[in-house]
């Protein structure tokens, strides 16, 4: 057995080794040690990965649907309100004009009924007679909302079972 030190001058020993007779290191080299030990890897393997990709897919495949659905409901609700302040647009301008307002009537300034659809609902169509009105809007989803009043004709496609007055989004 040999000392070996940092210095080579007989300093604080590094290691005992056991020398061979032709002067090769057997075992004691912090080196040989080092790799003599079972290196231990970190990281993942390929079937943890594979189990935590598999888990987002069907995590994604049920909340997709879910969101889906619920842009679909906002989309039916802000028709609604939309249909609910029609109405209460068209009741203010007979209040002051003693008539239905038809499309031609809607925009802002004096003697005008000012309404405007939510964002993304479009084509805005008013029917009015003497004895009432019906709108109807377009929502995303090619889906439509109308309500009528009075002896109006109902909007194009609105269940013939909706009452009068009532919001509806087919």
């Amino acid at each position: 057995m040999e000392w070996f030190t940092n210095d080579g001058q007989g300093g604080k020993p590094l290691a005992m080794m056991e020398v061979e007779p032709s002067g090769s290191v057997l075992r004691g080299h912090p080196l040989m040690e080092m790799c003599m030990r079972r290196s231990v890897k970190k990281g993942f393997t390929l079937i943890e990965l594979l189990i935590v990709v598999v888990i987002i897919g069907i995590l994604a495949a049920v909340a997709i649907p879910k969101f889906s659905n619920t842009k679909q409901r906002a989309s039916r609700s802000a028709g609604i309100a939309d249909m609910r302040n029609l109405a209460t647009a068209q009741e203010g301008f007979f209040a002051d004009s003693n008539r239905y307002a038809a499309i031609g009537d809607t925009g802002t300034g004096a003697g005008r009924m000012n309404f405007t659809p939510s964002n993304g609902n479009t084509a805005l169509t008013l029917v009015a007679t003497a004895t009432g009105w019906s709108g109807r809007v377009t929502i995303p989803g090619a889906q439509a909302c109308g309500i009528f009043s009075g002896t109006a004709a109902r909007p194009t496609g609105m269940p013939a079972t909706n009452p009068d007055g009532v919001p509806v989004c087919w």
